[in-house]
């Protein structure tokens, strides 16, 4: 009886178990994809490569590495020089410019 019982809700708990575990192996592929899918788009984008000095949303930076799944910045914020993250899929968010050439320094 016990046996009987425990097979019966065994059977009726294992499609929702499956389908679970398939939807959370799901998600994470998602993720996984758009990660790669992002970071072959900014890798294509060769106008950025490491060592760039760039401004990152209005701070002065510098390109340290495009990684897989993102790219590290170094920033001098007037307290010290701090990395900061970003995954490649924000990148298309952040306002990101690229120094060409400095401009010369005004004599006062």
């Amino acid at each position: 009886m016990e046996t009987e019982l425990a097979t019966k809700l065994a059977q009726d708990i294992m499609p929702w178990a499956v389908l679970i575990i398939a939807g959370v192996i799901g998600l994470w592929l998602k993720e996984v994809v758009q990660d790669i899918v992002a970071s072959i788009r900014w890798k294509i984008k060769r106008a950025f490569e490491p060592g760039d000095a760039v401004y990152l949303d209005g701070e002065r930076a510098i390109i340290v590495s495009i990684g897989y799944r993102e790219t590290v910045f170094e920033i001098d914020n007037g307290r010290g020089k701090v990395w900061r993250y970003i995954d490649n899929k924000r990148i298309p968010f952040v306002r990101l410019e690229r120094v060409i050439e400095e401009l010369p320094k005004i004599k006062e």
